[in-house]
């Protein structure tokens, strides 16, 4: 197979651990309830915290999602690493003179949550094609909102830290099959 695999790499330390599929339950339940937590962490910097959970909530019981709960499927991975960097970006937005410190703030986002975001955005796409897209979204999302001046610097920091949370496995398939796509 050549497809990314952040997820079942989580799966199989369970599956080495105990000889079989056990934890895998434990792991999908650990990613809905930091799914719940990053939708709640969305609204909350616009004191719509519960309303977010509970729409969040409502979103992650489609039927789709449902037949994963005992088994090692990777979907409620990517959509965890999607909705939290969207939760670390709108969290760490700054105004100008939103700094607490009293020194005047500079608009959009810093370095350091530039980086996270980025590194969660790649490891939703490493974890299934069907995130790449998204996550090249959100990447190139950052660097359009980015104020002028700061949108290359942008870019390239949540570029490259996409790269290093999902890039491997697309020049894994690049190396072994000649194309970066399955």
């Amino acid at each position: 197979w050549f497809y990314p695999a952040n997820g079942e790499i989580l799966h199989a330390v369970g599956m080495l651990a105990f000889g079989r599929d056990l934890l895998s339950p434990l792991l999908n339940l650990g990613w809905f309830v930091g799914c719940l937590v990053a939708c709640w962490c969305i609204g909350r910097p616009y004191r719509v915290g519960p309303w977010s959970l509970i729409f969040g909530a409502v979103a992650l019981s489609v039927p789709a999602l449902a037949d994963q709960a005992g088994e090692a499927r990777n979907d409620i991975v990517g959509i965890f690493f999607l909705l939290a960097a969207v939760a670390i970006a709108l969290n760490a937005w700054t105004e100008e003179g939103d700094d607490p410190g009293g020194a005047a703030a500079r608009r959009g986002l810093p370095l350091g949550a530039l980086a996270v975001v980025g590194l969660s955005a790649g490891l939703a796409a490493g974890t299934k094609l069907n995130f790449l897209l998204p996550a090249a979204v959100l990447v190139v999302g950052l660097a359009a909102i980015a104020p002028r001046g700061g949108r290359w610097r942008a870019l390239c920091v949540a570029g490259f830290a996409a790269l290093a949370g999902g890039g491997y496995w697309y020049l894994r398939n690049l190396v072994h099959a000649g194309n970066p796509l399955p």
